[in-house]
C-alpha cells in the first residue's frame, strides 16, 4: 500500500495543471456518491497538493525561491519582513525599514501605527518607493533564473496574503474530502468566512470550484458552499468557473433553507453578469425559485432574488420564463406594497413589450396599481418606469385607455408628469395623452 501511494504521488506531481484540474473534477463526482472508497479520498488528497503547489507554490521554505526545478537561498534584504517572500514592490516606511507595498500597506490599514520590525512609533505613514531594491532584486533574479514577483494593482490581487495563509487555504480544501463531517463543517465555515473578508482568497480559489460543489448537495452545509461560490464570483474572472455550479446552486435555490436560498440568489445574480451564465440560469430552471423567494423571503432576500430576476430577464429568452413562472404578479404586488417599487418596476418595464407579459399586468390589477403609484409618487425614476409600462399595455390593449382617461380627467395625473417628470417619462405620458386625446375624439364622432 505504501509503495502504491508512493508510485501514485510521482505520478500525480508529473500531471499539468490543466490535468490537475480536470482530475479533480472527476474526483470530485466520486466523492459525492456514497459509494467513495479511501483510495478515491487518497488520490484526491493527492491531486489538491500537487496543484496547491503549482498554484499556490506553498511548499517552498521561506528564504528559497525556485530556479530550473531547484531549490537556492534568496539574500535576506529581498524579502519582505511581514510575507518572507521577495518584494514586488519594496517601499521604505518612515523608520528606514523596507517592506512589500501590499503587506505594510495592509497593517497600517489595520489600524497600525508603529513599524512591525522594530515597533518604533511612526511619525507619519508615508510610504516610499525603493527603486534601488527594486533594481537589485530584478538582475538577482535575471541572474539566477527566477521569475520576477510583479506587483498587481487590480482590487483583487494585490491583497496582503503570505505564503502561510495559502497554505492554510489549500489545508482547508484538503478537509473538505474528509470521511469527518465535524472537519467538514469547520473547514466549510472557515473557507466562507476567507473568500468573504480576503479578496485574495477569492482570486487564490477559483479553481477549487469542484471540491465545493458536493457540499452543496449536504443540507449541513449548503449554506456554507453557496455562499463560498458567490464569494468566489465576486471576481469576474471567476465567474466562467463557477459557472459549473449553477444546476446545484438552482437545486439549493428551491429546496435549501432560507439563508441558503439568499445565497443562491446572490450567487446567480453574480454570476448572471456573464451572458452565457444568464441562458444556463434560465434553461436551469432558476426563475421559479427566485420568483418563490421574491414572495416569501426576507428584505435582503427579496433584493438577491429581484435582482437576479432583472439580470435574467436582460435576456430576451428569459423573458417568457419569467411570466411563466407567475413573476408578474408578484412583481404588480411589490408595487402595490411599495415593497421594492422602484425594483419591480424596472423588473415590469422590461417585461412590458412582451404580449403575454403585458396581458397579465392588465389581469393582476397593474394599469391601477401604476396609476395609483403616479398620482401619489414623485416624479423621478418610478414615474418613468410607470409611465412606459403603461404606454406598452396601451399600445396592446386600447381598452385600458379609459382607465387612463378617467384618471387623467378626475387628478390630472399624466399632465402632471409632462410637467415634472424625466425626459422620458414626458413622452411617453405625452404620447399616452395623444392616445387618449384621440380615443375621445373617436368616440364625440360616434
Amino acid at each position: 500500500m505504501g509503495l502504491a501511494r508512493r508510485r501514485g504521488s510521482a505520478e500525480v506531481v508529473k500531471m499539468a495543471e490543466e490535468e490537475l484540474k480536470m482530475e479533480l473534477c472527476r474526483l470530485a463526482e466520486a466523492i459525492s456518491s456514497e459509494t467513495a472508497s479511501m483510495e478515491v479520498l487518497d488520490r484526491a488528497a493527492m491531486v489538491v497538493v500537487a496543484l496547491k503547489e503549482q498554484k499556490f507554490g506553498c511548499q517552498r521554505s521561506q528564504g528559497t525561491a525556485m530556479a530550473a526545478g531547484s531549490m537556492i537561498n534568496v539574500p535576506e534584504h529581498f524579502l519582505c519582513p511581514i510575507s518572507s517572500e521577495i518584494m514586488k514592490d519594496p517601499v521604505v516606511l518612515a523608520t528606514g525599514e523596507t517592506y512589500d507595498r501590499t503587506f505594510i500597506q495592509a497593517w497600517l490599514s489595520a489600524g497600525h501605527r508603529t513599524c512591525p520590525k522594530t515597533e518604533v512609533v511612526l511619525p507619519h505613514c508615508d510610504l516610499t518607493p525603493n527603486h534601488s531594491l527594486q533594481r537589485l532584486i530584478a538582475d538577482w533574479c535575471a541572474t539566477n533564473g527566477v521569475d520576477q514577483p510583479t506587483a498587481s494593482h487590480g482590487p483583487d490581487r494585490d491583497c496582503a496574503v503570505t505564503r502561510n495563509d495559502r497554505a492554510h487555504l489549500a489545508a482547508l480544501l484538503l478537509k473538505l474530502s474528509s470521511p469527518a463531517a465535524s472537519d467538514q463543517k469547520k473547514a466549510a465555515a472557515e473557507l466562507r468566512l476567507q473568500t468573504k473578508t480576503q479578496p485574495a482568497a477569492r482570486a487564490l480559489l477559483g479553481d477549487a470550484v469542484p471540491l465545493v460543489l458536493p457540499l452543496l448537495t449536504n443540507p449541513e452545509l449548503q449554506e456554507d458552499a453557496a455562499a463560498i461560490l458567490l464569494n468566489i464570483s465576486i471576481l469576474d474572472e471567476n465567474k466562467t468557473a463557477v459557472g459549473v455550479a449553477i444546476p446545484g446552486l438552482v437545486e439549493a435555490l428551491q429546496m435549501g433553507s432560507m439563508a441558503t436560498r439568499s445565497n443562491a440568489a446572490a450567487a446567480l445574480f453574480s454570476l448572471s453578469a456573464l451572458d452565457c451564465n444568464k441562458k444556463r440560469i434560465g434553461e436551469a430552471g432558476a426563475m421559479a425559485g427566485l420568483v418563490r423567494l421574491l414572495e416569501e423571503g426576507s428584505g435582503m432576500a427579496k433584493r438577491d432574488a429581484l435582482a437576479a430576476v432583472f439580470s435574467l430577464c436582460m435576456a430576451h429568452e428569459n423573458r417568457a420564463r419569467a411570466v411563466a413562472a407567475g413573476a408578474v404578479g408578484t412583481l404588480v404586488k411589490a408595487v402595490e406594497g411599495r415593497n421594492l417599487a422602484g425594483e419591480a418596476l424596472s423588473v415590469l418595464a422590461m417585461l412590458a413589450g412582451d404580449h403575454c407579459a403585458a396581458e397579465e399586468m392588465v389581469t393582476q390589477g397593474g394599469v391601477a396599481a401604476l396609476l395609483r403609484l403616479l398620482r401619489e409618487g414623485e416624479c423621478g425614476r418610478d414615474g418613468e418606469n410607470s409611465a412606459a409600462i403603461l404606454w406598452a399595455i396601451c399600445g396592446k390593449d386600447r381598452a385600458r385607455l379609459r382607465e387612463v382617461r378617467d384618471e387623467e380627467e378626475m387628478h390630472g395625473t399624466l399632465s402632471r408628469l409632462v410637467q415634472s417628470g424625466t425626459a422620458r417619462a414626458r413622452r411617453k405620458a405625452a404620447s399616452l395623452l395623444e392616445r387618449v386625446d384621440r380615443t375621445r375624439a373617436l368616440v364625440h364622432s360616434v
